[in-house]
């Protein structure tokens, strides 16, 4: 169990690190091309989305049993200064507990075993403060801070579970230092790339989901940390002024 962790995680720091590389080298091959100095525009309206995975930290219990759903975020960014700008955004971000990792199973109907399938959904509205460093006439890096109010609800809790449902649901605080690359490919329409760490004010709590009563029960040392991921995704940029 422990080797395929790892790696899974080794396969997505090569994969990742790969892209970066290919990104950098793709960029800084656009600069030596100019033969002016780089110009640092403010886009005063864009549109910014990303999609992709994020990839569970800690608290241990949740990284070794829970994968990634899916992790979703769009908002409008507007441009203040020189390559400064202030975003309103959206965020989803699921996980998923792994079949069979639950130690528990749901029910038992015409002898077929139901294996628990619960799932555990933020919903992040938040803002984000960024800057964009230009380093070709088509391109820039975002350095962005994002605060957000975490709305966790979990879905596809087991049937066989008695407790109070509404005591799984809860808010929490979001901090994300992310960066991302984006080329525009269009006069108004380009790529991103984003690698992110999300801090989260919130605890996994598995008695109130019905995930500790298995053979293997959580231990505390399993659940100690706020709940924390690294996000790596791929998307798009709209801006409502011209940019080629």
């Amino acid at each position: 169990m422990i080797q395929n962790k790892f790696h899974t995680y080794l396969c997505f720091s090569l994969k990742a690190g790969l892209i970066i590389i290919f990104l950098l080298t793709s960029t800084f091959g656009f600069s030596q091309d100019e033969e002016k100095r780089v110009e640092q525009k403010t886009l005063p309206i864009t549109f910014r989305f990303d999609g992709g995975l994020g990839n569970l930290v800690q608290p241990r219990a949740m990284r070794n049993n829970f994968y990634s759903v899916g992790d979703m975020n769009g908002g409008f960014h507007f441009g203040f200064a020189k390559g400064w700008n202030v975003g309103l955004n959206m965020r989803y971000t699921g996980f998923q507990i792994r079949q069979g990792a639950s130690n528990v199973i749901d029910t038992v109907i015409a002898g077929i075993i139901n294996q628990v399938r619960t799932i555990h959904n933020a919903y992040t509205p938040g803002v984000t403060i960024g800057y964009d460093k230009w380093v070709g006439q088509y391109s820039f890096f975002n350095f962005n801070v994002n605060a957000g109010y975490s709305i966790v609800r979990y879905s596809k809790i087991r049937n066989a579970f008695k407790g109070d449902v509404s005591a799984s649901n809860y808010e929490a605080l979001l901090i994300e230092p992310g960066i991302n690359f984006m080329y525009f490919f269009e006069d108004r329409v380009g790529m991103t790339i984003k690698l992110s760490y999300s801090w989260t004010n919130g605890w996994f709590r598995p008695e109130q989901v019905g995930l500790d009563k298995g053979a293997l029960p959580y231990t505390s040392e399993e659940l100690k940390g706020n709940i924390q991921f690294i996000s790596f995704g791929l998307g798009f940029i709209y801006s409502f002024k011209r940019v080629i």
